[in-house]
C-alpha cells in the first residue's frame, strides 16, 4: 500500500493550517496595535482639549494607516531609500493591472499607470514656512515655496493670476519644507530643511541639496535612526532654518536643528532631542560640527548638557555676523 499521496495531503494541510494561524496571529497583534493607538488619541485629545486645540483627524488616521503592523511606528526614514527603489524599477509590476477586471479582456484598458487629471479643489493650501526668489532667473520672478504638509513648489510668477504653482517632484510632494536657501558663492547651490518642529506634525528627512539650480537634489545631513535607552528617537528630523554666510570667499553653512514631541501613538515621544543646535559646515554640507556654546544648561544640576538649544532662526546681519 502507497502513503505517499496522504502523506502529501497532510503535509499540504499542515502547511495551510500554520499560515491560517499566522495571518490570525499578525491580525490579532495589528489589532492590539489599534487599540493600544486608539487608547492614546482619547488621552491626546483630552490634553489638547484643555489647551483649546482642536483634534487632527488627518494626521491621525494617516499615521494609522502608515504604521508598521509589525512595530506600530511610521518608517519616514526610509522613504529615500523606497522613493529610489522605484525609480530604478525594483517595484516595477510584470504586467499590466487593471483596476475594474482582468487586463486581457477589460474593454476599458483602464490600467494603474494611465495619468490622473487633478479635479481640485484649488483654493486650498497648508501652511508655507520656507520661499525664495530663484537668484538664476534673470527677470527676478521665479519663486520656490516649501509647504509643511508636503512639497517643494515653484511658480515662474506669482505676480500673474493664471500662473499655477507646480511641484517640483513626485518625491517632494510627501516631504514637509521647513527651510530654503542659496550659496551666495554660487547661487546655483540651494539647500531645503525639512520637518516642522513648531507642532511636530510633520517629521522631515535631514537636508537636501541641489548642485544645479533645483533640478536634481541629494539628501545631506542625516543619520540612521536610533533610540536611546530613555526611549528617545535619534535623527535629524526638524531642520527649522539654513542660512550660507560668504566668509571670505568661503560658504559657512549654519544650521538650526531642533528636537519635538511628538504625543499622537503610543510608540511617539521625544524626536531628534539629543541632535538639537546650532551646526555648521565649510565643505557644501558634507560635514556638520554643533556648536558647543550653545548647549543646554540643566537647570536642576546646574551642569551644561550635551543637547543644544533648540535653534527656531537664523540670521546673518549686516555685518555678517550670525
Amino acid at each position: 500500500m502507497k502513503i505517499y499521496p496522504i502523506a502529501a495531503v497532510l503535509l499540504c494541510m499542515n502547511v495551510y493550517a500554520q499560515k491560517q494561524n499566522t495571518l490570525k496571529d499578525n491580525q490579532k497583534h495589528l489589532q492590539e496595535l489599534y487599540a493600544k493607538y486608539d487608547k492614546n488619541l482619547k488621552k491626546a485629545h483630552k490634553i489638547a482639549k484643555a489647551a483649546g486645540i482642536p483634534p487632527n483627524l488627518y494626521n491621525e488616521e494617516d499615521y494609522k494607516r502608515t504604521m508598521d503592523p509589525v512595530t506600530g511606528r511610521t518608517n519616514f526614514e526610509g522613504l529615500a531609500k523606497v522613493n529610489e527603489d522605484i525609480l530604478t524599477g525594483k517595484y516595477q509590476p510584470s504586467q499590466p493591472m487593471s483596476f475594474i477586471s482582468n487586463h486581457n479582456t477589460s474593454t476599458t484598458g483602464k490600467i494603474v499607470d494611465e495619468p490622473w487629471i487633478e479635479r481640485g479643489p484649488y483654493s486650498v493650501g497648508g501652511r508655507t514656512r520656507a520661499i525664495m526668489y530663484d537668484p538664476n532667473d534673470p527677470t527676478g520672478k521665479r519663486v520656490f515655496a516649501g509647504s509643511v504638509s508636503g512639497g517643494l513648489w515653484v511658480n515662474q510668477d506669482p505676480s500673474v493670476a493664471a500662473n499655477e504653482w507646480q511641484p517640483l517632484s513626485t518625491f517632494w510632494a510627501n516631504t514637509s519644507v521647513s527651510s530654503i536657501t542659496y550659496d551666495p558663492n554660487n547661487p546655483q547651490i540651494f539647500y531645503v530643511g525639512t520637518g516642522e518642529a513648531p507642532t511636530g506634525d510633520a517629521v522631515g528627512s535631514g537636508i537636501w541639496k541641489s548642485t544645479n539650480g533645483g533640478t536634481t537634489w541629494t539628501q545631506i545631513f542625516t543619520i540612521p535612526v536610533t533610540y536611546s535607552s530613555s526611549g528617545v528617537r535619534n535623527g535629524n528630523f526638524y531642520i527649522n532654518d539654513i542660512k550660507v554666510r560668504n566668509n571670505n570667499g568661503v560658504s559657512e553653512v549654519y544650521a538650526g536643528v531642533s528636537g519635538a514631541y511628538v504625543g499622537i501613538s503610543f510608540n511617539d515621544g521625544w524626536q531628534g532631542l539629543s541632535q538639537a543646535g546650532l551646526y555648521k559646515s565649510t565643505d557644501g554640507g558634507t560635514t556638520f560640527t554643533k556648536n558647543n556654546s550653545l548647549l543646554a544648561l540643566n537647570t536642576t544640576t546646574g551642569v551644561t548638557s550635551t543637547t543644544g538649544y533648540s535653534i527656531q532662526q537664523i540670521e546673518i546681519g549686516a555685518d555678517n555676523a550670525v
